[in-house]
């Protein structure tokens, strides 16, 4: 029997539950269970998924600010140059995500998306015009600086939101944590 769920309201049926299941589990074994859905994971493992999660994105930010910082401003050669190509920088590390997110995609070996990739275009250009913007940055301020400057930038965000749109925020979202 098909039944139509979601915003999209995609016709969904026993079988594409039975698909979704958790690698390693069984058509067999997933019928049993009814729906088709992966069992629930205890809190306490939830949570340490969580904290390994919220480690590993800290020591990844820590370390891109580190070696990011010391490539801009730190002097090269017998001439103690500094490196001038942001762009060159920008533009090897959008290869390197580019080649790590194919060796995922392919690993995971989820759903095709059928997205058209010119709807990413508008967030991959913005982000790379910020990138730009950020290593030319470190030829003046220091990456903590920089660190502080962009997280001021929910400001014109709210103030852009509340003239456009007249949405209105709570007090606490106005003020830093």
């Amino acid at each position: 029997a098909r039944t139509l769920v979601g915003a999209d309201r995609v016709p969904h049926t026993r079988e594409d539950e039975l698909k979704k299941t958790e690698p390693g589990t069984s058509k067999k074994d997933a019928a049993a269970r009814g729906s088709g859905a992966p069992v629930a994971e205890p809190i306490e493992r939830r949570a340490m998924r969580l904290l390994v999660c919220i480690i590993g994105i800290q020591a990844s930010y820590l370390c891109w600010g580190v070696m990011q910082e010391r490539i801009m401003t730190r002097p090269y050669g017998p001439d103690g140059v500094r490196f001038q190509s942001s762009r060159f920088l920008v533009f090897s590390n959008r290869v390197a995500a580019l080649l790590l997110a194919d060796v995922v995609v392919k690993w995971q070996r989820g759903p095709a998306d059928s997205t058209p990739p010119f709807r990413f275009s508008y967030c991959a250009v913005s982000n790379i015009l910020s990138s730009v913007c950020q290593y030319e940055a470190l030829k003046f301020v220091s990456f903590p600086t920089q660190v502080l400057a962009k997280s001021c930038k929910m400001v014109p965000v709210m103030m852009m939101g509340y003239a456009v749109s007249r949405k209105r925020y709570p007090t606490s979202d106005w003020l830093p944590p």
